[in-house]
């Protein structure tokens, strides 16, 4: 269940969710379900009636609805003008009060104020003085789409070495998993960026470091650069399970998830190697 009433908490339990590798649907579903709870838990405490009428936004969420009726084991009736009711009971009310309605035309100026107001600042604005800003320009960038997760955003790709046609050696990866976005970096031996990858995170973490892995198998064909990756770190929201994905042949405590892990690798032509006896748990 995911917490309903604070939207700290929930993002919170949101995120931990994530590091735990639920899906998309799952976290929506316990979003779902604290709702309901928070509902039943407000509304129906004492009440007996078995007719109950949902009303409001929140009635049209029918995963919503089921959940309250699987907690109060009752029918909730919703219908097509369910989510209006409060607009209907108001027209009535000044219907019968005898409020009188005034026709009049309105234009969008009328609506939304289009003045642009001067801006006051009481501090002065942040300079750049005791070192350079970083140049981010790349020799090229390029977008890469995902052939095995196609309802994934695009991943861009951004190539800052010249480098082509060759062995670059020993690299390492860094990755940041983050609640909006996912990013990745292959630095060389002397500590310089070859090549940065982005994507958006879309709630589902997991899905968007593959997409990641497999741009970066798609940059190293198109390249036809061949490495080797012997560092790589993780930071973010995601940082646990991703640092289990990318520790694997180390990770031999974790000894019963090593199959999962290589059909996971395979799928993405990544050749996976592991010690004989890995069934071994070495803790």
């Amino acid at each position: 269940m995911i917490a309903s009433r604070c939207a700290v908490f929930a993002k919170t339990d949101l995120i931990h969710a994530q590091q735990e590798g639920f899906s998309l649907s799952e976290i929506c579903d316990g979003l779902s379900y604290g709702l309901a709870k928070n509902i039943v838990d407000t509304v129906f405490k004492g009440d007996a009636r078995e007719e109950v009428v949902a009303a409001g936004g929140v009635a049209l969420n029918k995963s919503v609805i089921i959940h309250i009726e699987q907690l109060t084991h009752r029918r909730i009736t919703v219908d097509e003008y369910a989510h209006i009711y409060g607009a209907i009971v108001a027209a009535m009310l000044s219907a019968e009060n005898g409020a009188e309605v005034h026709e009049q035309s309105l234009s969008i100026n009328d609506l939304v104020s289009t003045e642009r107001k001067e801006k006051k600042y009481y501090h002065p604005p942040l300079q750049l003085k005791l070192s350079e800003y970083p140049d981010f320009g790349a020799h090229e960038i390029y977008e890469f789409r995902s052939a095995l997760f196609l309802s994934m955003k695009p991943v861009e790709v951004d190539q800052y070495s010249s480098v082509t046609g060759c062995d670059a050696g020993s690299l390492s990866l860094g990755i940041d998993i983050g609640s909006t976005s996912t990013k990745a970096v292959l630095l060389d031996r002397n500590k310089e960026v070859m090549a940065g990858f982005y994507t958006r995170t879309s709630g589902q973490p997991l899905q968007a470091v593959q997409v990641i892995f497999e741009a970066i198998c798609d940059y190293s064909q198109k390249r036809k650069v061949s490495f080797k990756v012997a560092a790589a770190g993780t930071t973010g929201s995601g940082r646990k399970f991703t640092g289990k994905i990318i520790g694997i042949p180390a990770g031999l405590h974790l000894f019963e998830e090593i199959p999962f892990w290589q059909k996971f690798f395979d799928l993405l032509s990544f050749r996976t190697v592991t010690s004989e006896d890995y069934m071994t748990p070495d803790f």
